[in-house]
């Protein structure tokens, strides 16, 4: 372990001992209450109090709009809906749902318990012979009404490969109304590539969506959380096992649009496209964390607290080259130990 690294390790001790001991000063002062957990509009209501846990579920369906030999569709695609059920999340962004057998499967298993706003059964041709969606891959479903949604497709970039025409990328921006409390969800999945030379596209593509936030009213007055495959290098993956190109669109998602990263330093068990593990990767050294969850609060409403963050459908029969990933937010209205909270995941 380097030095650096374990001054890293202390330092998140230390501010999680700070926290601890400021939390418990604080709820000594407070009355003792009996905290009741009850399901309700799909979150979970802590009925004594004011704090709610948002489940998020962001994944990659390897939905392909051809099929390819070893990638299983027939069985993948009749097994995934179900499985997107049984998770049970309050949020899933979904990418890569080119196939119009996964799509209308999935629509057709999530419409009783999920909102969604797009027309995901659209399909448009290409090249006479490919069927596919017209959103980029992207679909967002929510256990809360949908309020409104865009899709953003990402410019024309010179030198892109006739796969990343094909799936036409872009960006979807829902406004979700949890109770009365909205909340924006940007769902995207940018271009694909180990090289310098794909790195750099995938900027021209984050500069892009930074301008059309920047064009939204409701990027401004809501906590927003942004899910997607960012196809990037997270900045601590640096050891000799796992070369990968330096990302260049990470400092701009956390320092100049000011998200949080849900991950800030990866494990083992943070990889999303693992070859140790899943058997759809060819090579076994294969280790990356493709797929990220950012979040990004306002002034004047309530607060977006960081619980927990694990993989999802990583187990056993596996539902695509990619592990989803699986995060979890407290609601709290609670300006200062919300501010504690935000400073120990930056710091």
């Amino acid at each position: 372990m380097s030095v650096s690294s374990k001054f890293c390790k202390i330092r998140k001790l230390s501010f999680c001992f700070m926290f601890f001991y400021l939390s418990t000063a604080l709820a000594s002062n407070l009355p003792h209450r009996e905290f009741n957990v009850t399901r309700q509009s799909g979150w979970y209501r802590f009925a004594s109090a004011d704090h709610d846990v948002l489940k998020c579920i962001s994944f990659n369906t390897w939905g392909l709009p051809i099929s390819l030999h070893g990638h299983d569709q027939k069985d993948r695609f009749e097994r995934m809906p179900d499985s997107l059920l049984n998770v049970g999340a309050d949020i899933l962004c979904l990418q890569e749902t080119f196939h119009p057998v996964l799509r209308n499967g999935i629509i057709n298993k999530l419409t009783a318990d999920y909102y969604f706003k797009g027309d995901y059964r659209c399909d448009q041709s290409v090249l006479g012979i490919i069927q596919k969606d017209c959103r980029g891959g992207l679909m967002t479903f929510s256990k809360f009404p949908v309020v409104s949604e865009e899709f953003y497709p990402f410019p024309s970039i010179e030198g892109i490969s006739i796969v990343e025409k094909i799936g036409a990328k872009g960006f979807l921006f829902s406004v979700i109304d949890m109770d009365g409390k909205k909340l924006n969800i940007v769902n995207t999945h940018l271009y694909a590539g180990e090289d310098q030379n794909s790195e750099h596209k995938r900027l021209q593509q984050i500069l892009f969506m930074k301008k059309k936030l920047a064009e939204i009213p409701e990027y401004y007055l809501f906590p927003t959380i942004l899910m997607g495959d960012l196809n990037t290098t997270h900045p601590t993956i640096i050891s000799d096992e796992r070369t990968h190109v330096k990302s260049e669109i990470y400092p701009i998602l956390t320092s100049d649009l000011d998200f949080a990263d849900s991950c800030i330093e990866v494990c083992e068990n943070d990889f999303t496209y693992n070859g140790k593990l899943n058997y759809y990767i060819k090579s076994k050294a294969n280790l990356q964390k493709l797929d990220y969850c950012m979040f990004k609060n306002q002034k004047g409403t309530y607060k977006l607290q960081l619980l927990s963050q694990s993989l999802a459908f990583h187990y056993n029969s596996f539902l695509s080259d990619h592990f989803g990933l699986r995060v979890e937010f407290k609601i709290n209205n609670n300006d200062f130990l919300e501010s504690i909270d935000e400073f120990v995941i930056r710091y």
